[in-house]
């Protein structure tokens, strides 16, 4: 008896519980779910020290609830705000996670993001502006790269850069891209990693620096510099600067030498190796060298006496860098052109050497243009000397025995401009030419020509830095 009252009550029960409707996934109680509209891609790739914005659409099931996020990028909170809106300062691959809730859902989404090398191949240009000296990057050749004004400040919050830029170059390392920049006087001379423009090391030169090159020997690697017209070395991270000039110039037994800013090298004839590279010493016009192939013997001079008396407007390359390309002025103010087979030279001096010659020598006359502030460039695969003389560029080969212009080859800019640095490319294809207009906020402009093609302009970009003093090139 007491079972069947027991059996009727759980049907009564079971049938008022039938009757009750079920409000978990409808009416003001229903659990909202969360997702993306647009999924994420798996990768962001950037450019450091860009902004890396994201801002996702998010929808929700049933009731619309309020939504919180939270940003984590390295595993560290960064922001909690819909919108992602972060500064990219750090290099590499970065781990990125979103979290969203409403309280009745949690999702999370996980991308990379990617943030690479802001200055990669492209010039480099050595300026002064509003009292301080900077480096702008230029790209060129790639895409999504942005030109900046003064990479130096940016990337070195710390660093007190002097005023009175002096020099720039490019080398690789190592692997490592480094840039070498020259400032004040006396000089101080930075080393900076290029993909970064950091500074990794700062030196005092002892002396005015007018002049940066690399030594294009393999090892050890040897920053060329002038100081004081003396011509110094220094290996890359070290703090120590030394003389060069000794032993250039030891057995002219010379003193008081006064190097030219300048440094040209010359290959054997197959370019399989560089064999050697020239200076020229401007106090007694003796054309010195030193070797690159291991042990050579090297004459004390090259041409000895041909340039005495002979100051160096500039000198390059030709025959594909076998030969030397040179324009000096003489103390009577006339200027001569030399195109130099400089010789080929034995590790053992009692061996058979190939003396080196003068192939052609000849006055440059006053309707060639030339003149003491000519900047000189050579394209050695095309035998081309390439000159300035204020916003005119001039343009010769070195087998026409002689036949100089008698008008420029093009204009640069304006009449107010006046050409600071011109720069050939490796491949001998396209000439930078760099201007000052001192009439501009930013005096600095760029210009870009095609020397296959009769120096058509490719591009220009106007006043974009502020007084250049010179640029450099970085190929990769």
């Amino acid at each position: 008896m007491k079972i069947k009252h027991i059996l009727a009550l759980a049907v009564l029960a079971i049938s008022a519980a039938s009757c009750i409707t079920d409000d978990s996934t409808q009416g003001n109680n229903a659990t909202s779910k969360l997702a993306l509209a647009t999924p994420l891609e798996k990768t962001y790739t950037v450019n450091r020290w860009d902004k890396f914005e994201l801002d996702p659409e998010i929808t929700q099931t049933n009731t619309q609830k309020e939504i919180a996020y939270e940003w984590e990028i390295d595993y560290k909170k960064v922001a909690d705000t819909k919108k992602l809106s972060y500064l990219c300062k750090d290099f590499g691959e970065h781990p990125v996670r979103l979290k969203i809730t409403n309280g009745d859902d949690i999702k999370l989404y996980e991308f990379t993001l990617n943030v690479q090398y802001s200055y990669v191949q492209g010039l480099y240009i050595l300026a002064d502006y509003q009292g301080k000296s900077i480096v702008s990057y230029l790209p060129d050749g790639v895409e999504k790269k942005n030109f900046e004004l003064d990479a130096l400040s940016k990337n070195n919050e710390t660093e007190k850069f002097p005023a009175n830029p002096k020099a720039i170059t490019f080398a690789t390392i190592t692997g490592t891209p480094v840039i070498f920049v020259a400032m004040g006087n006396p000089s101080k001379v930075y080393e900076m990693n290029a993909n970064l423009m950091t500074v990794f090391k700062g030196v005092d030169a002892g002396g005015e620096v007018s002049w940066l090159a690399m030594n294009p020997q393999s090892y050890p690697k040897q920053l060329l510099m002038t100081v004081g017209h003396q011509l110094m070395g220094k290996e890359p991270r070290q703090d120590r600067i030394f003389d060069l000039t000794y032993s250039l110039m030891r057995d002219l037994k010379e003193k008081n030498s006064e190097f030219a800013d300048n440094m040209t090298l010359w290959y054997r004839s197959d370019k399989s190796y560089i064999h050697a590279i020239a200076f020229f010493d401007n106090a007694h016009g003796h054309l010195v060298a030193k070797e690159i192939e291991t042990g050579l013997y090297i004459p004390k001079e090259i041409l000895p006496g041909t340039f005495t008396g002979q100051r160096l407007i500039g000198m390059g390359g030709s025959d594909g860098q076998r030969d030397l390309a040179m324009i000096t002025k003489t103390a009577d103010g006339k200027f001569m052109f030399y195109n130099i087979f400089p010789g080929y030279y034995r590790r053992n001096k009692d061996k058979k050497v190939i003396d080196a010659v003068i192939k052609f020598s000849g006055e440059m006359p006053a309707t060639s243009g030339i003149a003491d502030g000519s900047i000189i460039r050579t394209a050695p695969e095309h035998n081309m000397v390439i000159y300035t003389n204020g916003n005119k560029v001039y343009d010769f080969s070195v087998l026409s025995n002689g036949n100089y212009p008698v008008k420029e080859e093009f204009t640069v800019g304006d009449a107010n401009e006046k050409i600071a640095d011109m720069y050939v490319s490796a491949d001998n294809s396209k000439l930078y030419v760099a201007t000052n207009d001192n009439t501009k906020e930013k005096q600095g402009s760029i210009y870009c020509y095609d020397i296959n093609n009769k120096f058509k302009k490719l591009w220009e970009k106007k006043n974009i830095t502020g007084k250049i003093k010179n640029m450099t090139y970085r190929e990769q």
